[in-house]
């Protein structure tokens, strides 16, 4: 399958391209002090660390990172917080199991822009987080590179002229 492959599933833009040439084109460059904000949701406290530790920023752009390791913790966050760019949601928390909480996320925020971060490669489940509102799936054991290309789409969706489903949520 694509994601056993690739490890990595973008709605609406297709895989992420993990080459800086083609990300840079899209990622706006602005001056010092800028940056995008990401909530990280899961409750394992090691990979919030390792993804903060890997990905301190972004083709120049300093990332800062949220943390939550409950469901709860991260809709709390996300109310407070007004300019969250982009949620990474793992799909077992110690407050929700599969994918109730992608659905009570989506059902609070509709605009969030949430890409599901997990360990489960299931197919069915990558479907049915994409027909939940999900704007992309990333496995945890996706190569480190196209976490990153993954990320980038996140953060800078390509927006084509007349395309509703491209533009942030």
């Amino acid at each position: 399958s694509k994601l056993q492959d690739t490890g990595v599933v973008m709605y609406a833009t297709g895989i992420a391209r993990h080459d800086a040439a083609a990300i840079s084109s899209t990622a706006p460059h602005q001056g010092p002090g800028w940056q995008r904000k990401l909530l990280l949701v899961d409750d394992h406290e090691l990979v919030r660390y390792g993804a903060k530790a890997l990905y301190t920023e972004l083709l120049g752009v300093p990332l800062e990172w949220l943390e939550a390791s409950t469901l709860r913790e991260a809709l709390d966050i996300y109310r407070r917080e007004s300019d969250i760019d982009a949620v990474l949601l793992d799909l077992n928390l110690s407050d929700c199991k599969g994918l109730q909480g992608l659905r009570q996320f989506v059902q609070e925020y509709p605009q969030a822009r949430i890409a599901v971060f997990s360990a489960t490669q299931d197919e069915f489940v990558i479907r049915q987080a994409h027909a939940l509102g999900a704007v992309g799936y990333v496995a945890k054991g996706a190569p480190a590179a196209e976490i990153l290309g993954t990320l980038s789409a996140l953060l800078w969706p390509p927006v084509w002229p007349g395309c509703v489903s491209c533009r942030k949520r």
